[in-house]
């Protein structure tokens, strides 16, 4: 179930873009691909950020998962331990990126403890379908218990 209509390809805001918002002495910086992290634990390939996801960040969300899901690795741990707000828009994006690599046998869980983001995927229904889990130890140790074939030498 999708509750914003966007486009993957499609951001509102560009890195040019000057925000000057009331309250704001300094103007808003925005995230780049670069505040996306790719890296590994025990094994498996893990997406970090500490940015919101929303309309903006979302297509960076989803570009840095279909990157990070390699054809050796059957789960792709999205960290988003750090990330205190996501949106419709940007619980969209991680869905449809769980989606797309899903298509290829490979399985998104999300690694978040924020209240805020909890709730909004249990409102936008995405946590019956994601697998969350509270920290990344957690997620990692359950993809490696449930795919224990993934450690052994091919």
């Amino acid at each position: 179930m999708q509750l914003c209509d966007y486009s993957q390809d499609q951001a509102l805001l560009t890195q040019d873009d000057a925000l000057t918002l009331p309250g704001l002495d300094e103007p808003l910086v925005l995230p780049t691909q670069d505040d996306f992290r790719i890296w590994s634990k025990n094994g498996l390939p893990v997406v970090s950020t500490t940015v919101d996801i929303d309309y903006y960040s979302g297509p960076m969300l989803y570009r840095a998962i279909i990157a990070a899901a390699i054809p050796d690795a059957p789960v792709v741990v999205v960290d988003l331990s750090e990330t205190t707000f996501c949106d419709c828009a940007g619980l969209g994006s991680l869905f449809h990126a769980y989606q797309r690599v899903g298509e290829g046998g490979v399985e998104v869980r999300v690694v978040s403890s924020n209240p805020r983001v909890q709730k909004t995927m249990a409102i936008s229904k995405y946590d019956r379908d994601l697998l969350v889990f509270d920290n990344l130890a957690e997620a990692v140790a359950a993809a490696t218990r449930a795919r224990p074939s993934y450690h052994q030498a091919a």
